[in-house]
């Protein structure tokens, strides 16, 4: 609770009684800060110590003589300047009106370093104006503008509301100290990717000393999950990272098993232009130990078939889908029989390389004609899919026939579990 006003201009007017107490030297002004009540005085002992705890103390001598003896860290010691003077002897000529407050506002506003050095005094007067006059639109400006907040009918300091609510004060804005705790989590793992950057800096500087089993084997000393995103990143720049380090940075990635490291090695193995290192990812895929814990071999085979690679594209070779069918097959986890089941046959639009909109002539026998188009830009074509039927009798040690229609039957009749035992990893 503030010391009301009366209290205050006795307390500040007392600077100036006697005239030379105002000069003397160390005058100032004590503000406790439970109640940020302000007493005028001179420091009598800089050096004071409770006699019990020994903690340090702030000794005021008062004009009438007497001594008030408090913990440093209960309140604050203020010398006193010419400003400070200056306003005591304005505060004890004012009134207790409106208009004096606000007077005496605009009056601390207009010195230099007013609004710092007088802060508290200016805070006492509007809040003294709103006491009074609670819509003073000059007084709410001003106190928003110092980062007061309106709370039902009470002004509380921005800090005090928001300290209330378990709020702290980071980066030049009020957050959740749960934000908070996140905020320094990401910084800290900023630094660490940092000082892996940095050391892969500085491996590159010593690359072509190494042969590829020693740049892996350089390379797997510090790196770790961490530095998957980045490596990856780099490997997918086909045009400015060459074919080798692009293959270094695969076998490395493969030897961090773990749910960022398999998403890299299934990007490898759907977009990566490099058969050899399609082929590598996938092995790495097949590999322990992407088979089990949280990188099983079912979640690879759910990564694919969610990508739809048993799904025709068009202007795309059916030898994809077969080249991924037999991969399934490879991984060989119930979870792709369906899938595999709706791929044994499939519809793909080809593009003939036809212009439908070029004019040709052709002449036949006993006729003659003009034609337009030079035929069909697309057609579609069937595929029965032999590595997708590889891939089912595979998985399921079975082979009804090469008929989707029967795969289905087969698949409702016989596919339970009494037949087959799902594992973890699948």
């Amino acid at each position: 609770m503030r010391v009301k006003r009366n209290c205050l201009a006795i307390a500040l007017s007392a600077c100036l009684l006697p005239q030379e107490f105002s000069n003397a030297q160390d005058t100032g002004q004590l503000t406790l800060k439970s109640s940020a009540g302000r007493i005028a005085g001179t420091l009598a002992d800089k050096d004071a110590k409770h006699p019990e705890t020994g903690k340090p103390l702030l000794a005021v001598r008062t004009p009438a003589g007497g001594l008030i003896e408090i913990e440093r860290t209960e309140a604050t010691w203020q010398p006193a300047d010419d400003l400070i003077t200056q306003y005591a002897a304005l505060l004890a000529q004012s009134g207790d009106g409106v208009e004096d407050h606000w007077k005496m506002v605009e009056w601390c506003l207009s010195q230099k370093g007013g609004r710092t050095k007088l802060g508290q005094q200016i805070d006492d007067h509007l809040l003294q104006i709103i006491r009074l006059s609670p819509q003073h639109p000059e007084a709410t400006k001003e106190l928003s503008r110092r980062k007061w907040i309106r709370v039902g009918g009470r002004w509380i300091p921005e800090a005090q509301y928001y300290s209330n609510l378990g709020f702290v004060y980071e980066k030049s804005r009020w957050i959740s100290k749960v934000l908070s705790q996140v905020n320094q989590y990401l910084a800290g793992e900023e630094a660490k990717l940092g000082a892996l950057k940095s050391e892969l800096a500085k491996w590159k500087n010593q690359l072509p000393r190494y042969s590829f089993d020693e740049a892996v084997r350089t390379l797997t000393l510090f790196a770790n999950e961490s530095l998957i995103p980045i490596l990856d990143k780099e490997a997918q720049d086909t045009k400015t990272v060459e074919s080798t380090l692009r293959r270094i940075y695969v076998e490395v990635i493969g030897m961090l098993p773990s749910p960022t490291a398999q998403d890299s090695l299934i990007r490898f193995v759907l977009n990566d232009p490099d058969g050899e290192i399609r082929e590598r990812a996938k092995e790495l895929l097949l590999s322990p130990p992407f088979n089990s814990g949280s990188v099983t071999r079912f979640s690879t085979s759910s990564k694919l078939i969610g990508a739809g690679v048993l799904v025709p594209r068009d202007g795309i070779p059916n030898e994809r889908l077969q080249y991924y069918a037999a991969f399934l097959g490879e991984l060989g986890t119930l979870n792709s029989v369906l899938p595999l089941i709706n791929a044994i046959k499939t519809v793909h639009r080809i593009d003939t390389g036809a212009d439908p909109n070029r004019m040709s002539i052709s002449q036949s026998t006993g006729q003659g004609g003009l034609q337009i188009g030079g035929g069909p830009k697309y057609i579609e074509k069937e595929f029965t899919n032999q590595n997708v039927l590889a891939a089912l009798r595979r998985i399921t040690k079975s082979n009804p026939g090469d008929s989707p229609e029967l795969w289905r039957q087969w698949y409702l009749n016989q596919f339970t579990l009494s037949r087959f035992t799902v594992t973890a990893d699948e």
